[in-house]
Protein backbone atom coordinates (compact mmCIF):
# COMPACT_ATOMS: atom_id res chain seq x y z
CA UNK A 1 0.00 0.00 0.00
CA UNK A 2 2.94 2.33 0.63
CA UNK A 3 4.06 2.07 -3.01
CA UNK A 4 0.53 2.93 -4.09
CA UNK A 5 0.48 6.01 -1.85
CA UNK A 6 3.83 7.13 -3.26
CA UNK A 7 2.48 6.92 -6.81
CA UNK A 8 -0.58 8.97 -5.88
CA UNK A 9 1.57 11.60 -4.17
CA UNK A 10 3.46 12.13 -7.43
CA UNK A 11 0.32 13.12 -9.32
CA UNK A 12 -0.64 16.72 -9.88
CA UNK A 13 -4.03 16.20 -8.22
CA UNK A 14 -5.04 18.51 -5.39
CA UNK A 15 -4.43 17.10 -1.91
CA UNK A 16 -8.14 16.56 -1.17
CA UNK A 17 -8.54 14.45 -4.32
CA UNK A 18 -5.49 12.34 -3.45
CA UNK A 19 -6.92 11.73 0.03
CA UNK A 20 -10.33 10.73 -1.35
CA UNK A 21 -8.79 8.35 -3.87
CA UNK A 22 -6.59 6.69 -1.26
CA UNK A 23 -9.57 6.26 1.11
CA UNK A 24 -11.60 4.68 -1.70
CA UNK A 25 -8.85 2.20 -2.55
CA UNK A 26 -8.37 1.30 1.12
CA UNK A 27 -12.13 0.69 1.47
CA UNK A 28 -12.13 -1.57 -1.58
CA UNK A 29 -9.15 -3.51 -0.25
CA UNK A 30 -10.98 -4.03 3.04
CA UNK A 31 -14.13 -5.03 1.18
CA UNK A 32 -12.14 -7.64 -0.71
CA UNK A 33 -10.91 -9.20 2.54
CA UNK A 34 -14.40 -9.27 4.06
CA UNK A 35 -15.88 -10.65 0.85
CA UNK A 36 -13.33 -13.45 0.68
CA UNK A 37 -14.01 -14.36 4.31
CA UNK A 38 -17.78 -14.45 3.78
CA UNK A 39 -17.48 -16.54 0.62
CA UNK A 40 -15.33 -19.05 2.52
CA UNK A 41 -18.01 -19.48 5.21
CA UNK A 42 -20.16 -22.59 5.09
CA UNK A 43 -23.85 -22.06 4.54
CA UNK A 44 -26.20 -20.52 2.04
CA UNK A 45 -24.33 -19.52 -1.12
CA UNK A 46 -27.07 -17.06 -2.11
CA UNK A 47 -26.72 -15.21 1.19
CA UNK A 48 -22.95 -15.00 0.78
CA UNK A 49 -23.29 -13.59 -2.74
CA UNK A 50 -25.86 -10.99 -1.64
CA UNK A 51 -23.74 -9.98 1.34
CA UNK A 52 -20.62 -9.65 -0.78
CA UNK A 53 -22.40 -7.57 -3.42
CA UNK A 54 -23.89 -5.23 -0.81
CA UNK A 55 -20.59 -4.82 1.02
CA UNK A 56 -18.70 -4.00 -2.18
CA UNK A 57 -21.37 -1.47 -3.17
CA UNK A 58 -21.15 0.12 0.29
CA UNK A 59 -17.35 0.27 0.11
CA UNK A 60 -17.44 1.96 -3.29
CA UNK A 61 -19.60 4.76 -1.87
Amino acid sequence: MRAFRDLIERTSWPTWRKDEFIRAVEALAEAQLVTEAVIAMPGDAGFRERFAAAFILFAKC
